[in-house]
């Protein structure tokens, strides 16, 4: 285990680098300048080019990275250009924000998926079975933010049910059970959204897994003992089936933390990736690479949980 952990982490250490390195060259080679955005079109020459000395903008790329290498690695993100604060600071007040949406979707997508995965192959061929593929092909088929945009249109706007954007009503001062009622309401549209895109990976991976398990010979010996069907779907064919599904939770993870910044866009949940899509638009390199610093140690680490949950739940795998 420990010289598992050690390897993977040397192997994080390695991706999150060359993610960082790739995106600070495409972010520098985007165009538009931030001056612009920092003082405004009618600015003279001589104020930008004093506010890219200021920055540093005015050295070459080669020069900036390293000197942003070297930051990096002292904790060191620098300053946003547009809210004038620490990176790392703005930065890590949205994680909870975007663990909170992500990690809800995760966690009700992959319960669902593997429920209706199962009940699907125990009843393969009937219309249950049909429909929850259909919706299941329909939901990774139909881009996450156009989901998001359907949901606002029916549930916000055509019969008032839930808030349209945000994490909170900002007109009411909530505190209490009140502030986490209000909470819950501005969740479940994205959150919906999320899992609506992600539990058909789980229902489709967990039918195929269920249906080939349900052919294995202890699972006809099991019902030749005599023991009940609803145990042998559930203790001896689904909980061995699950474990295709853990393999799919892995990437599902990262996929899902990605999408959630489509999501918190429609949404204006306030977000890692929301504060990403604005430090975008206001060519805040800084808070960009901060942005995408953290999202890329997240789904890394995110992957490696997946991993050493599939070795835990089986045992026939080894740790190397």
């Amino acid at each position: 285990m420990q010289r598992y952990l050690i390897s993977r982490l040397a192997q994080i250490i390695i991706v999150v680098f060359a993610a960082l390195s790739i995106n600070f060259v495409l972010i520098h080679l985007i165009p538009g300048d931030p001056t612009s955005m920092i003082l405004g079109r009618h600015a003279t020459e001589a104020d930008r080019l004093r506010v890219r000395k200021e920055m540093g903008l005015d050295r070459s790329l080669a020069v900036q990275y390293l000197e942003f290498l070297k930051n990096t690695l002292r904790g060191d993100l620098g300053n946003s250009y547009r809210l004038e604060e620490p990176v790392l600071n703005v930065v890590l007040a949205t994680v909870p924000n975007t663990l909170l949406l992500a990690g809800s979707a995760f966690i009700l997508s992959l319960v669902i998926g593997v429920l209706l995965g199962a009940l699907t192959a125990v009843r393969a061929g009937t219309w249950f079975d049909s429909l929850v593929n259909s919706i299941a092909i329909l939901g990774f088929s139909v881009p996450v933010f156009w989901i998001g945009i359907i949901l606002i249109l029916v549930f916000s706007l055509r019969f008032h049910l839930l808030p349209t954007q945000g994490m909170t009503d900002v007109r009411m001062d909530y505190t209490g059970v009140q502030h986490w009622v209000d909470l819950g309401k501005h969740l479940i549209l994205p959150v919906t959204t999320l899992t609506l895109e992600s539990v058909g990976a789980y229902v489709r991976m967990m039918r195929s897994s269920m249906l080939e398990v349900l052919g294995e010979d202890y699972i006809r010996t099991a019902r030749s003992k005599g023991l009940p069907e609803r145990r042998v779907i559930f203790k001896h064919a689904a909980s061995n089936a699950s474990l295709a599904v853990l393999t799919l939770m892995g990437l599902k993870l990262g996929y899902l933390l990605t999408s959630s910044v489509l999501v918190e866009i429609v949404f204006a949940w306030p977000g890692t990736g929301r504060l990403l899509y604005d430090a975008m638009f206001a060519r805040d390199y800084p808070l960009m690479l901060g942005a995408f610093l953290v999202v890329t140690i997240m789904v890394a680490f995110g992957n490696l949980l997946a991993d050493m949950t599939y070795a835990i739940a089986d045992p026939r795998i080894r740790f190397n």
